[in-house]
């Protein structure tokens, strides 16, 4: 018996060799007892698996975080880099360290990456140590920028992506299999902007007039639960997710105002505003008040603990009832296609017109992060009368001097 073999069955079951199996044509171990992964390395063969589990045991327990195992770093391939990855992703959703979406986006924008074609290979099938090198990083910066620009037309939309796949990147990085990052260069983002289309947002545009006969006629014969909720929507701008978490408790009848401090997630799970200023206090007016007191009188739920705009299967209401009840509303009106959006961006566009650019002030209705961030998303909306009544007159007087 070796010092390793007597080291590994001293003490407590937790000592035991960790498990080691097999994946594609290579042998990993199960690493999750010692702060690893559950497939930790790259063997050829199973002998060699289990003495470097040994290792990563006896190491662990002497509090030995550098010298882990014999794994050859630089034979690491990107596809393999990835495998890990995933797991370590999937790890941060489970924790709730990044969102349903977030996740989703991300395993999005790096399988277009991996299975993409890099220096005339596919990118999963190159080292990591070959192909995020410190002596390429112009060559590679130069393919990815092309690829993106070929592939993703909106600046938006290329951003993200580079910003999912570099957090790929440093994931091989701070793992000891690349030597840099190519990707972590500011200059980068403005090449990814040249030729890019800005988001078209005008579908999302619905005039009052469209909202009105959205309510009156798309709406005719709707209960008043489907009202209720239509009406608040197009008041308050608040977010689909947020208006199916909203109490009773947070609703305030008297100052003519509803607080929002949670939201429905992944399978009904209430969760956190989608960003900090999320949690907001938001004005209503006399139709919303009257119309949610109708409404409490009318429902059995009316604790302050319970939803609003409860669900029937569920305890709050399913994305799909939204959809729904669009669809009624647009077919009896024949209207364009409209959706919850639609109301969220009326609000906006209302606002910003009756506000005039005070960003800050809309960011915070809106429950945006940042006002630059409000600024870019509703810009488009902004109609300044004022504005433009002095720009006309400013061009009348430069014609009346001619």
């Amino acid at each position: 018996m070796t010092l390793n073999d007597t080291f590994c069955k001293i003490g407590s079951n937790t000592m035991k060799p960790l498990a080691v199996y097999k994946f594609r044509d290579y042998f990993v171990i199960n690493g999750r007892r010692v702060g690893q992964y559950p497939k930790y390395g790259n063997y050829k063969t199973k002998a060699e698996a289990q003495e470097a589990a040994k290792q990563l045991v006896k190491d662990f327990y002497k509090g030995n975080y550098v010298k882990t195992s014999d794994v050859n770093y630089d034979k690491i391939t990107v596809g393999e880099a990835y495998d890990q990855f995933q797991v370590f992703v999937k790890a941060e959703l489970e924790n709730e360290e990044i969102t349903l979406h977030t996740y989703e986006q991300i395993i999005r924008s790096c399988d277009w990456f991996v299975g993409s074609k890099f220096s005339n290979q596919i990118v999963k099938s190159h080292r990591c140590s070959e192909i995020f090198n410190r002596f390429n990083v112009d060559d590679f910066q130069g393919e990815f920028i092309n690829a993106v620009r070929s592939n993703f037309k909106s600046s938006s939309t290329r951003i993200k992506r580079k910003a999912y796949i570099q957090k790929f990147i440093n994931y091989t990085l701070k793992k000891g299999w690349a030597t840099v990052n190519p990707l972590a260069f500011r200059e980068i983002n403005s090449k990814l902007k040249v030729g890019a289309e800005n988001r078209d947002r005008s579908y999302l545009e619905i005039t009052t007039e469209d909202l009105q006969k959205l309510y009156t006629v798309g709406l005719e014969g709707e209960p008043l639960f489907n009202k209720a909720i239509f009406y608040l929507g197009a008041n308050t701008g608040v977010r689909q997710s947020e208006i199916r978490a909203l109490k009773w408790k947070n609703v305030d009848f008297q100052n003519k105002e509803i607080y929002i401090e949670e939201a429905i997630g992944y399978r009904y799970q209430k969760k956190a505003t989608k960003t900090a200023k999320g949690t907001r206090y938001i004005p209503i007016d006399d139709n919303s008040v009257k119309l949610l007191q109708q409404l409490k009188l009318q429902t059995v739920n009316c604790s302050e603990n319970d939803i609003v705009f409860s669900g029937t299967k569920h305890e709050v209401l399913s994305k799909e009832f939204f959809r729904d009840l669009f669809r009624r509303a647009v077919e009896r009106t024949e209207m364009k296609h409209v959706t919850w959006a639609s109301l969220r961006h009326y609000f906006a566009s209302q606002v910003v017109n009756n506000l005039g650019q005070a960003w800050n002030e809309v960011a915070d209705l809106m429950g945006h992060e940042s006002a630059d961030f409000t600024r870019r998303q509703y810009a488009f909306t902004v109609r300044d009368e004022k504005k433009a009544s002095r720009q006309r007159e400013a061009a009348s007087l430069n014609l009346a001097s001619l």
